[in-house]
């Protein structure tokens, strides 16, 4: 597909409320860097908006890192804010694409291009009839020799004509597919809409054919039509969207009938006779089964209800046995998979575990010691004041970078607090917390897992940040500290990394007095010492942070594992 060379701004493009919002977020001119890096790099493919690396590839959130050249906590921020300002979309398959591109994009793009030809064409026709009429009246308009501009007028009109052939030709085509996606799927989608139609035209352009759209519709429909629910991704802006090909690729699902539906057949009839669905099964789509009617299945033991039932005698019936729900196994585990998830363990801490965890050193094996002797005693004083634990660094950050640069790197050196182990210690303390720890449920009084939250000081500032700005009533802002105030314990790692601003003094103090009030532990760490981190989050905050910590609270310093 030939690619935008320019795209259009408008010189009132920073009177915009959204843009204006963005600029004045902390991190806003980069935003709006990368907001115009988006724009250009939509307008090198020249699909719909959409970002890829070329026509087939999509970019990713960690491609961007690096083709952008930004941190990845500015190019998660700028595609959560871009999202929640409706500047892009991220579909199910989590392709980005440009909101409105129309309004960016070339203005002698195809769509434009074909609706002006629509109307030279229908101007020549318009001539051509009154030539006609002229010439039966034995007028001759353009005399006996045409003229080279007349010559040339001809040609236009051909090409012009053969552009309109094209056009009326792909309106064909498409309005086959549309068809062919109801007739197999009972859907009604129209074969006018616009986006389906630039859905369409986007694949012709990277050279597929009609019969390629009706085996990816035939399918995607032996797989998800009769699930419940994958079957609500029977619609073009998922099926002839950017993993068009991927689908392609695929293998109709054996056993399966793309017409039938969970529950029975639902037919449509076109009014010969047939049905839609009888038309499908003359295509070649095998018939239902039995089998690939049943739903799939997790738990054998269960069948997926949560509970099972055993005979025990009644109290209020003499001694008779009556059947007793009991919770299944099954719920433990899925209930300790969500926890997992939503924990937000980073990824490159995912295999962190405490026999994994390099003791070579003395400060090593006292972190060690001292995370292990804290989860003995953990659930004794959970409930108290003191029930925190953190690792600090003897001097902190802010020290070291003041310094004079010869004298800088010797202090470093001596009191190095990188690389010791901090957050891998943290990481693998949740992740047994999540499989061994249980509280009482406040609301149903019961016995339920551990709920954990791994946050990074410099995301999560910034996320707040982000939340802050939005124009939703503090919606997703109070979401936000409502987690990080409620959660059962908060991991939160190098703390006070995040550079110092008034706000986001208020935040660590709303974030810590509030798990203060609660009896809610902190795991954290810092590359800060006592008197900095104090200086970073305030010091309302960190003399409660500090109180909360007071019997595990440990200041280390050693040689780091990745230089050593």
């Amino acid at each position: 597909m030939a690619d935008v060379k320019w795209i259009k701004l408008t010189t009132n493009m920073f009177e915009d409320d959204k843009i204006r919002l963005i600029e004045g977020m902390p991190e806003g001119d980069s935003l709006l860097v990368i907001w115009i890096k988006l724009l250009a790099q939509a307008g090198k493919t020249n699909a719909n908006g959409y970002i890829l690396l070329n026509e087939n590839i999509p970019y990713t959130e960690e491609m961007l890192v690096t083709l952008f050249n930004r941190p990845p906590v500015i190019i998660r921020l700028a595609l959560q804010t871009f999202k929640q300002f409706g500047m892009i979309e991220v579909d199910d398959n989590q392709f980005i694409s440009i909101t409105n591109w129309g309004k960016h994009q070339s203005l002698t793009g195809l769509d434009k291009i074909r609706e002006d030809t629509k109307k030279r064409v229908a101007a020549h026709r318009e001539r051509k009839r009154l030539s006609l009429s002229n010439e039966s009246n034995g007028c001759n308009v353009t005399g006996n020799e045409p003229s080279n501009d007349s010559g040339n007028t001809n040609e236009t009109d051909k090409e012009e004509e053969k552009e309109l052939e094209l056009e009326e030709d792909i309106n064909k085509q498409i309005v086959e597919i549309v068809n062919f996606l109801n007739d197999t799927c009972s859907t009604s989608y129209r074969t006018s809409t616009k986006k389906t139609k630039d859905l369409i035209k986007a694949r012709f352009n990277q050279g597929f054919t009609v019969d390629d759209f009706k085996k990816v519709i035939e399918i995607k429909a032996s797989h998800w039509l009769t699930d419940e629910e994958y079957n609500q991704y029977l619609r073009p802006s998922t099926l002839f969207g950017t993993k068009f090909e991927e689908y392609l690729n695929q293998q109709l699902k054996k056993g399966a009938n793309s017409n039938a539906k969970a529950g029975g057949r639902n037919e449509r009839f076109d009014g010969t006779g047939g049905s839609y669905a009888q038309k499908g099964t003359r295509r070649g789509i095998q018939p239902t089964t039995v089998d690939s009617l049943k739903p799939s299945i997790d738990c054998e033991i269960c069948s997926d209800r949560g509970y099972t039932f055993v005979k025990e005698p009644s109290e209020f019936l003499k001694g008779k046995f009556v059947d007793v729900a009991i919770e299944c196994e099954c719920l433990e585990r899925k209930s300790l998979m969500a926890r997992f998830k939503n924990a937000m363990i980073p990824t490159e801490f995912e295999n962190a575990r405490f026999d994994n965890y390099a003791r070579e050193s003395s400060v090593q094996n006292t972190l060690y010691d001292a995370m292990i002797e804290y989860l003995k005693t953990f659930n004794e004083i959970r409930d108290s004041k003191m029930n925190s634990i953190g690792f600090i660094a003897s001097l902190g950050e802010t020290v070291i970078k003041n310094l004079p640069p010869g004298e800088r790197n010797q202090v470093r050196q001596e009191n190095n607090s990188y690389g010791l182990g901090k957050t891998h210690l943290q990481i693998a303390a949740a992740k047994y917390a999540l499989n061994k720890f249980k509280v009482v449920d406040e609301r149903t009084g019961r016995l339920r897992g551990i709920r954990i939250l791994c946050v990074q000081d410099v995301n999560i500032m910034a996320e707040i940040q982000s939340a802050a700005f939005l124009n939703d009533n503090k919606k997703r802002l109070n979401d936000l500290l409502h987690d990080l105030c409620t959660c059962d314990i908060l991991v939160w790692d190098d703390i006070a990394k995040s550079k110092y601003s008034e706000f986001k003094e208020d935040m660590y103090y709303k974030i810590i007095n509030e798990r203060y009030l609660r009896n809610l532990p902190i795991w954290y760490t810092s590359n800060e010492d006592l008197d900095t981190l104090e200086d970073k989050i305030g010091f309302a905050a960190a003399d409660r942070l500090y109180g909360m910590s007071k019997k595990y609270l440990y200041q280390v310093k050693g040689v780091s594992y990745r230089t050593a």
